[in-house]
């Protein structure tokens, strides 16, 4: 073998493991924007649930209630805003 084909041999190797390091690297984002879309979807469903109880008249008069359910629909809201961003960050690679 010549210099030129084993020079030719290595590129192929590195090719090939550069591109499995990619693939790779890939579906490391796949799987971690599904866990970020499964979080969101958890997330929408709880605040609809507090959406819900903002609206029960036994609420509407409870100011306690009222200040726990906004605690946490602020909590939700944070929560969503931070994973909507990371779910941007990620896509845009």
């Amino acid at each position: 073998m010549n210099a030129s084909a084993s020079q030719e041999a290595t590129a192929a190797k590195l090719d090939f493991k550069e591109q499995k390091r990619i693939e790779a690297e890939k579906r490391k984002l796949q799987n971690r924007i599904s866990k970020i879309e499964e979080e969101i979807e958890k997330l929408e469903a709880e605040k609809a649930a507090i959406d819900e109880e903002f609206v029960k008249p036994e609420n509407m008069t409870n100011s306690a209630k009222l200040n726990e359910l906004t605690a946490k629909q602020n909590d939700i809201n944070a929560k969503l805003d931070d994973l909507y961003q990371q779910w941007e960050e990620i896509s845009s690679i």
